[in-house]
């Protein structure tokens, strides 16, 4: 997520300030294909974290609702 999170800063940096050249090789730096991936990830965690949640807490409250007999 820090690379994701530089990337972030960095392109904002250069959309306020699209003529400094600091801005601009700092942006450059970054390789477009590790952005994607990252991202894919990140997307992937996310979306399994969701799922796994969904699923996790309704086996809670069914479990759990079982236990206390109401």
């Amino acid at each position: 997520m820090t690379y994701l999170n530089a990337y972030d800063a960095a392109k904002k940096a250069l959309r306020e300030a699209p003529d400094d050249l600091t801005d601009r090789i700092t942006f450059e730096k970054f390789d477009p294909t590790i952005v994607r991936k990252f991202r894919s990830v990140r997307d992937r965690a996310r979306s399994f974290a969701e799922k796994f949640a969904q699923t996790s807490g309704q086996e809670f409250f069914e479990n759990h609702h079982r236990i206390d007999g109401h």
